[in-house]
């Protein structure tokens, strides 16, 4: 699935034009065009098997993207009216990471970057942002097609980051290594905290 919202109140002077490219089973490529209101309708209208590979292109630099298989997913903001430069946002799926990775020149405004990965679990919603040019490495205990989510809003930046062993759940890990610091405060073993040390490191960044 692929959403897209509008920012009205930055881009109010902007002709919007939606275009959908997907590849179906036999590798013939398909393009629908639409409007914003439709786009719901358009994804929905499309077979999961089909969404081996496809491209949203828009004049808006906003939006939230989801994809729930390991096809390679990019969006992409191409140049728009009154030389108006958008990032070029690329999102690619694989088994074992997501990469973001964007080059944007010029806009009306500088913004900065703003990237955020949330993640459902269970009734919770978490999210975690980052910066451009850097490597995230976190543990996954849960399928990671139930439930990533990657929202971005990224302007006159460039850079990439690196999601490893498919997403994240950082309030699982912090909880763990809670429980593992209570039990070694309560041991008051010197080699255990040594462990713990290491531990974390595993966790968070290898």
């Amino acid at each position: 699935m692929i959403e897209w919202k509008d920012d009205s109140i930055k881009h109010a002077a902007c002709a919007v034009n939606y275009v959908v490219i997907y590849k179906q089973m036999d590798g013939e490529s398909k393009e629908l065009n639409f409007q914003p209101h439709e786009l719901p309708a358009v994804i929905g209208g499309l077979a999961e098997d089909t969404l081996y590979n496809y491209t949203v292109y828009t004049n808006l630099g906003w939006g939230l993207a989801r994809s729930s298989n390991s096809a390679p997913v990019s969006l992409r903001t191409p140049k728009s009216i009154e030389k108006l430069e958008m990032p070029a946002l690329v999102v690619s799926n694989s088994e074992h990471s997501i990469t973001i990775s964007w080059n944007a020149t010029q806009h009306i405004e500088q913004f900065g970057v703003d990237i955020e990965l949330s993640w459902t679990e269970g009734t919770n919603v978490y999210a975690h942002k980052f910066g451009s040019n850097s490597t995230e490495h976190l543990i996954n205990n849960h399928d990671p097609s139930q439930f990533y989510r990657i929202q971005f809003n990224i302007y006159d930046a460039s850079g990439s980051v690196t999601l490893s062993n498919r997403q994240c759940l950082l309030p699982w890990i912090r909880r763990k290594l809670e429980v593992f610091n209570h039990k070694i405060r309560k041991a008051r073993r010197p080699f255990l905290r040594d462990t713990l040390t290491g531990l974390r490191l595993t966790l968070e960044f290898s």
